[in-house]
């Protein structure tokens, strides 16, 4: 019988937190511990979680300084047991029939990972995300990282999967990255020989969208992490998967954040932008010209190209 080890990151989500572990704790699967990290909260959070390891021994809390959802994500993988290990944020909820759906599957296969599809939801409504079409597939790590870059089947989240807990021994969060952090977990995860992937288009998890989160309150500046790890994986992709997130990721961000920054008034974005001006430089008229460019790209690039006749020569 398959045991599941749920990491659930806790930072000041007072607010949520009670509806994400009450569908933990009511799932008709019952074979399962529940991880709740406690990430240094300064409000009701971390109380919270103590209320409900009291209330259920399959719920353990672990206090910590607050370091990020990177380095609580770690330590929750440091501490499973469980055959499968699969992430829930703290602001998010799982439908209470999430596990008994997936533990068949599970069982037969015995895939290294499980991908699925999951909602998308507000205050007003919950929408499903079909990112493919509605049928089991299966993938070897090359395909699956080419599906995951493309967005095909699934993207970047660790969310809405589950992870073979033997396949992580020497797979973590990098914690000094803050933005595009799950990104490189994927990558470097995918990237281990002999993976076997299936995505499975069940819609069981909640991905609730906050305009206050912390990734939505990213500046700028703060945002660079993300384009590092994206050059990254091109660095080390000489392929399709590297061309591709060449002209669709990488550009793509390099123009919208320059043009973010343009019309800023902050002089550390100014300032940004043009240290991207110069990374994007090379590719500028390829990007401005090339055939495969779309208007509005065409159009924001040339918005931004004060940047490289003034700014970017700095």
């Amino acid at each position: 019988m398959l045991f599941f080890s749920i990491i659930v990151p806790v930072y000041n989500v007072e607010t949520y937190l009670k509806r994400c572990l009450d569908n933990l704790k009511n799932q008709t699967y019952n074979n399962f511990e529940v991880l709740l990290i406690d990430d240094g909260s300064t409000d009701k959070s971390g109380l919270i979680c103590d209320e409900y390891s009291s209330r259920d021994k399959r719920f353990k809390v672990y206090h910590k300084e607050n370091e990020g959802v990177s380095s609580a994500r770690n330590l929750g993988i440091s501490e499973a047991s469980g055959d499968y290990i699969t992430f829930v944020d703290s602001d998010d909820w799982i439908d209470i029939t999430y596990l008994s759906c997936v533990t068949e599957l599970l069982e037969e296969a015995n895939p290294d990972l499980l991908v699925n599809s999951f909602n998308r939801a507000d205050d007003k409504s919950i929408k499903y995300i079909d990112l493919s079409s509605k049928n089991r597939k299966y993938f070897s790590g090359y395909e699956a990282l080419y599906e995951m870059c493309v967005g095909n089947y699934f993207g970047w989240e660790p969310v809405a999967r589950f992870y073979k807990t033997n396949k992580l021994n020497n797979v973590r969060f990098d914690e000094k990255i803050k933005y595009g952090e799950d990104l490189l977990f994927n990558y470097i995860f995918l990237k281990q020989k002999n993976i076997t992937i299936i995505y499975e288009p069940v819609a069981k998890y909640n991905y609730y969208y906050r305009i206050t989160s912390a990734v939505n309150s990213y500046t700028l500046t703060q945002k660079w992490d993300d384009i590092k790890v994206i050059q990254f994986i091109i660095d080390n992709e000489k392929n399709y998967i590297g061309k591709f997130l060449l002209r669709n990721c990488l550009w793509p961000r390099l123009v919208n954040r320059c043009k973010d920054a343009l019309f800023s008034m902050k002089k550390e974005d100014l300032n940004h932008a043009i240290f991207l001006s110069k990374i994007l430089r090379p590719y500028f008229w390829i990007i401005l010209l090339g055939r495969n460019t779309s208007l509005k790209m065409r159009i924001k690039t040339a918005i931004i190209s004060p940047f490289f006749f003034f700014g970017g020569k700095q």
